[in-house]
């Protein structure tokens, strides 16, 4: 007996600080309760009607409410049950606790729906009695710790929610005013746009325009990454390409980036981190674009001449991935034409699921927006174009307008052929007497030289009319460009046909000679006979081939 008094006495103890209300209108039950709660040091009140107990409700906090019922039953004032939604309403965290010696069905399911705590049966007995308050007192304090770690979740999610938006201001401020920079000035030949856009959450997107001697070099690049790290990566980057250029400010755009990649790689490295970039020259005097493309979203080329947009791209990795060889891509930029550099985060904000869709989007809203101010137009793409999608992610693009006077020591012409084997003697001879034509003037060349030119365009133009083009009946034209300057012959496909992803210059081999099987001559014929051959033919609603020839020692540039 000792031994259960002294365990009762421990509980009590330990649940002295419940606050409790007893709510009965039986005076022996009032005082059997009573006499245990006294015992053992309870805060508690015992009323008889509801009245009375509904004024505590409005003046005390309690812990547990205890009621009989069919309390009022016998004056009509209520039972139980309207105690009990009382207490939900006024005190939803005290504990229910129901008494009853006899009741029907539908009231105990009424008090379950309730969310009572416990029902009693009389007579009570003591100890269960206590043991109830014991087990109402370990959920009290399990509901304590767990609102006190609730609110230190919060306060801590509220202190994590103050730092992360302090590191998008931050990240922000970086982009807008170091990782978004532009030259201001007036640039010689040449007419530059620019805007850029740091999302909520920003993220390492970079660009970097540096004025050259005879144009432009362009960076813009983009860290695998979101917030402040990611925009601290771009910042060293930056860092590192203001050094390269401090120490070899005339180097070439395939140096710059080669001297930048030896800076740039242990950083990468040790962030686990990629980076897609792209690194322009646009060459004004020369009239050349030269670019090293790791990666990096297409540039659109929309060639005066013709006002179509050529989408132009080079086939290296990412840096951090691989240390490939450098691999320059090299175009003629004629007079007037347009170059627009675009960041990823304006493709993905169109939603759409095939990139392909997406570029030709975007060269179809330039060439809508012709007669629309250069700023006005960048500003829209980044602030304005494919924010119905709602994508979160940095914007930025660079226009860049090349003026119309060409340099004095390239000679361009531009043809416009029926797609058609048919045209194949036209095209040979009208490329010829073109040539022909600026050698009259200032230009001597060897004939083996010549031969092999129209050559190579000839496998070109067939393999083009054989291939790249659908069965129908094509409405456009073949445009080509052709342009000699000091160094050799450019000469420029331009034709709406089929998509065609062409190998690697890597991967272009001389076929077996024994084999019947034509395939893969006329890619390997044109590689020996070009120094360059770029392919941009992976666009439905455009493809360009691009060749070079060095003129050989034999001919001479008067």
């Amino acid at each position: 007996m000792f031994e259960i008094n002294s365990s009762l006495n421990a509980v009590a103890d330990k649940l002295s600080s419940m606050r409790i209300l007893v709510v009965d209108d039986d005076p022996v039950l009032r005082h059997i309760v009573s006499s245990w709660l006294v015992r053992f040091h309870y805060h508690y009140t015992i009323v008889e009607d509801l009245e009375t107990a509904d004024q505590c409700l409005m003046t005390q906090m309690w812990d547990v409410v205890i009621a009989d019922l069919n309390l009022g039953v016998r004056l009509g004032d209520g039972n139980g049950l309207d105690l009990i939604k009382r207490v939900n309403a006024l005190q939803p965290n005290a504990a229910c606790v129901l008494m009853t010696a006899y009741g029907e069905q539908h009231e105990f399911s009424s008090a379950v729906k309730m969310g009572i705590d416990r029902l009693l049966i009389k007579p009570l007995r003591r100890d269960e009695f206590l043991d109830m308050l014991s087990k109402l007192d370990q959920i009290r304090w399990t509901r304590h710790e767990l609102s006190q770690a609730r609110a230190a979740l919060e306060a801590n999610h509220k202190l994590l929610l103050d730092w992360r938006e302090r590191e998008h201001r931050i990240a922000n401020v970086a982009q807008k005013y170091l990782l978004f920079s532009v030259p201001h000035e007036k640039l010689e030949h040449m007419a530059l746009f620019a805007a850029a856009q740091a999302q909520e959450g920003a993220s390492g997107d970079l660009i970097d325009v540096c004025r050259h001697l005879h144009g432009i070099d362009l960076v813009m690049g983009d860290v695998m990454g979101k917030g402040l790290g990611a925009a601290i990566v771009s910042a060293g980057i930056k860092t590192s390409l203001a050094q390269v250029r401090q120490h070899s400010a005339e180097a070439s755009i395939e140096s710059l980036v080669d001297s930048l990649r030896v800076r740039i790689r242990p950083m990468l490295h040790e962030m686990e981190s990629l980076l897609t970039l792209i690194a322009a020259r646009v060459d004004t005097s020369a009239g050349e674009l030269r670019f090293v493309d790791f990666g990096a979203p297409y540039i659109l080329l929309q060639r005066a001449s013709h006002g179509r947009v050529i989408f132009v791209h080079g086939d290296m990795l990412p840096l951090g991935v691989s240390d490939e060889d450098l691999r320059v891509t090299r175009l003629p930029i004629y007079p007037g034409d347009r170059l627009l550099f675009i960041s990823d985060g304006i493709l993905d904000g169109l939603g759409l699921s095939d990139v392909r869709e997406a570029y030709a989007h975007v060269a179809q809203h330039w060439i809508a927006c012709a007669a629309m101010d250069p700023q006005g137009f960048v500003q829209n793409l980044v602030h304005f174009y494919g924010q119905v999608h709602g994508h979160q992610d940095d914007k930025s693009c660079v226009l860049v307008q090349c003026a119309h006077e060409n340099p004095s020591t390239r000679h361009i012409v531009h043809f416009s052929f029926e797609p058609s084997l048919r045209e194949m003697t036209v095209f040979r001879n009208a490329l010829r007497l073109a040539v022909c034509g600026c050698q009259m003037k200032e230009i001597q060349l060897d004939e083996s030289w010549l031969s092999e030119f129209v050559l190579g365009a000839a496998e070109i133009f067939t393999n083009i009319v054989k291939h790249g083009l659908t069965t129908e009946k094509i409405s456009t034209p073949l445009e080509v460009s052709l342009t000699l300057d000091v160094h050799g012959a450019w000469l420029e496909f331009f034709y709406q046909g089929v998509p065609y992803v062409a190998p690697s210059w890597r991967h272009i081999f001389s076929p077996n000679p024994e084999s019947m099987n034509e395939s893969g001559y006329g890619l390997f014929l044109i590689q020996k006979i070009f120094d360059r051959v770029e392919y941009f033919t992976e666009m439905a609603s455009s493809q360009a081939i691009v060749v070079f020839k060095r003129f050989n020692d034999r001919s001479e540039f008067n």
